[in-house]
């Protein structure tokens, strides 16, 4: 699903919600 990959558009859309979880960001 493309939801699962993430490209540059998804992944700075999910940054902020990323940022506020307390899991490991790499």
């Amino acid at each position: 699903a493309p939801e699962d990959r993430l490209d540059p558009i998804q992944f700075e859309g999910l940054v902020p919600v990323k940022a506020m979880l307390p899991l490991p960001v790499s």
